[in-house]
């Protein structure tokens, strides 16, 4: 949802970040930042960003006990067939590609999971600073 959020609200981020990962190997942080400039409404777009990733981040997906337990099952699940796509790929000289692709995934998980937890980090943060504000 944020990458999605990201390429609706900002793109001029989304570009950026996908111009980060075009070549995963090489990580390009002067595309990235040449990308973000020229986005026009930035300042409502951002906020409206911010607002959102702030109720998908904070207060939107508390997973259950049974969430997890069910989760183990697709993560096997995931787990195999990447294993047996690779060990495939491998014997056929192939796999270059398959590396590229799944570490740029990657690299975009890292970056999205990076801003989420800095905004729930930010955000714990200026709630202990009001409740303790409040309690003197």
């Amino acid at each position: 949802m944020l990458l999605g959020l990201t390429a609706v609200l900002v793109p001029s981020l989304f570009q950026g970040m996908l111009t980060l990962v075009a070549n995963p190997f090489a990580l390009d942080w002067v595309g990235f930042r040449q990308a973000l400039g020229g986005d026009t409404h930035a300042g409502l777009r951002w906020t409206l960003m911010l607002v959102l990733s702030l109720n998908i981040s904070v207060g939107g997906f508390d997973l259950s006990t049974a969430d997890f337990a069910n989760s183990r099952i697709g993560f096997i699940g995931f787990v195999t067939l990447v294993t047996i796509l690779t060990v495939g790929l491998t014997m056929l000289n192939h796999v270059a590609a398959f590396l590229k692709i799944v570490t740029a995934a990657m690299i975009l998980l890292a970056v999205v999971l990076s801003y989420a937890l800095l905004v729930s980090l930010i955000t714990n943060l200026l709630v202990r600073l009001a409740l303790q504000i409040k309690d003197h």
